[in-house]
């Protein structure tokens, strides 16, 4: 999968419009919930399908621009002169009244839209879309205090309070920054998936919202008394797990089993923990370490596949199957009962 780049023009906008989703794409992202497969059980399955992510801060100098709240300053990591071409732009909102559209950034917000690219803002970052001339005759929102006043100012826009953010095209418009980050949650769930989308609010214990500001994004959770519980679910490794899950990418030769013959092999995998311990499987880490063991991570019914090798010939020893039970949200359930040895593929003699 090629990675996406996104960029953030830099001038004095509200932090949060920018830094809130750009930090749940990165973490709906493939770096960091590898990153975070050190702490806790992450599918690769869901890995495979997030996406890679590029972040560029663009301004018109590298020079640091202070911005509009939390006297944060933020030095860009580009120029609109050196920047390589975007997949994505993002615009955060400014205080519109003293705010000066600088004739560069306009004429580089025109040059993507054209392109087709897919254009975000949040709160009055549709404000500066609109000062560049982007948003003549399309669909939009924006902060809603603000609202009536800019919509004044430019009566070609089709400006809408009626959702929390507004779709036409490539241009995605949210209204206020927390409804930005509903926006690109919504983005991030079309394109990639519910669970990559969970995966990545989980890490920032974030829950969005809908188009309408509802709570109806991710799946409801009740206790066995019908009350309504968190929504996130947080699983960890057994206390005698290791730090990180092992991968066939972290072994030099790995050779397939030569000729194989399978057979079904139904038994319970006990105790509890022992599936966590498993998932991670065993790097070598001393000359007296004989095998190497890694895991696919799991199909739709739960199913994973443990690979057994020899760690100094790489030569395959085993293929083992294991079903693990999903629990009421439809995620695997690492530390309940019910994981079932399946079957066993090995080398026939």
């Amino acid at each position: 999968m090629a990675p996406i780049t996104f960029g953030a023009l830099v001038y004095d906008y509200q932090a949060m419009d920018v830094m809130g989703p750009t930090d749940l794409i990165n973490s709906s992202g493939q770096d960091l919930l590898r990153a975070l497969q050190v702490y806790a059980p992450i599918d690769d399955s869901i890995i495979s399908r997030a996406p890679k992510v590029i972040f560029h801060h663009i301004g018109l100098t590298k020079e640091p621009v202070a911005l509009l709240s939390s006297h944060v300053t933020i030095v860009p990591t580009t120029t609109i002169h050196e920047c390589p071409e975007l997949d994505c732009l993002i615009l955060g909102g400014p205080n519109p009244e003293p705010f000066q559209l600088h004739p560069e950034y306009a004429e580089f917000i025109r040059r993507h839209v054209a392109a087709g690219k897919l254009l975000f803002t949040t709160c009055t970052g549709a404000y500066v879309a609109a000062l560049a001339g982007v948003l003549d005759g399309k669909k939009a929102t924006v902060n809603h205090i603000e609202f009536e006043w800019i919509k004044k100012r430019f009566p070609k826009v089709q400006w809408s309070m009626d959702k929390q953010w507004v779709v036409d095209g490539q241009i995605w418009t949210g209204s206020g920054a927390s409804a930005g980050m509903d926006m690109v949650a919504h983005w991030i769930k079309e394109n990639y998936g519910l669970d990559v989308l969970t995966a990545g609010a989980l890490g920032l214990d974030f829950e969005p919202r809908d188009i309408d500001g509802l709570f109806t994004v991710l799946p409801k959770r009740y206790d066995a008394n019908g009350k309504q519980i968190s929504t996130h679910v947080y699983k960890h490794y057994a206390d005698t797990a290791p730090a990180s899950r092992a991968h066939a990418s972290d072994f030099n030769k790995l050779l397939p089993v030569a000729n194989p013959k399978s057979s079904p092999w139904v038994v319970p995998l006990l105790p509890k923990g022992a599936v966590s311990t498993l998932i991670l499987g065993h790097r070598r880490t001393s000359m007296d370490d004989r095998f190497l063991v890694y895991a696919d991570g799991s199909n739709d019914e739960g199913e994973v596949v443990l690979h057994v090798h020899r760690s100094w010939t790489g030569f395959a020893l085993a293929d083992i199957t294991f079903k693990v039970p999903l629990d009421s949200v439809g995620e695997q359930n690492l530390e309940g009962d019910g994981t079932m040895f399946t079957k066993i593929t090995y080398e026939a003699s």
